[in-house]
């Protein structure tokens, strides 16, 4: 075909994002929260748990105890969320 390169064209999965809140803090920090789809969220969150494993802890914590929520001396499990620093560390 006229034009045509040769080159193979791939359709990528489109993923449904809901909410969307951007924030920042008084440090500085921008974070972003999104609400995923249910395959994507079930597909980061199998992704997370295998990074559990094999991602060195920060500060000899386990990555659940890092993420907890400590109040009243009482430690709450994050629960949820996907933790997008975690993913991020696939890439590195």
């Amino acid at each position: 075909a006229a034009g045509s390169q040769g080159a193979l064209r791939t359709r990528r999965p489109g993923v449904a994002i809901g909410s969307q809140t951007l924030f920042g803090t008084v440090d500085g920090t921008l974070g972003v929260i999104l609400g995923l789809d249910g395959p994507t969220a079930a597909f980061f969150s199998c992704m997370q748990r295998a990074l559990q494993t094999a991602v060195t802890p920060v500060g000899n914590f386990s990555h659940q105890q890092f993420r907890a929520f400590n109040a009243e001396q009482r430690m709450h499990p994050s629960h949820g969320f996907v933790d997008g620093d975690l993913i991020e560390s696939f890439l590195d």
